[in-house]
């Protein structure tokens, strides 16, 4: 039984398309401890330019 379901694991991950991507990562010295965004967009916009 286990290794069924190992075995359809591993198929379900084969199976997935993985896409390329890029980590965006913040200087820490730049993050405004405290400071709320209301609009998330506006925010991830702001950050990624």
């Amino acid at each position: 039984m286990v290794q069924a379901l190992a075995a359809q694991g591993a198929e379900l991950r084969d199976s997935l398309v993985w896409a390329p991507g890029r980590i965006i990562a913040d200087d820490p010295e730049a993050i405004a401890r405290g400071k709320a965004a209301d609009d998330v967009v506006a925010f991830i916009r702001g950050r990624v330019g």
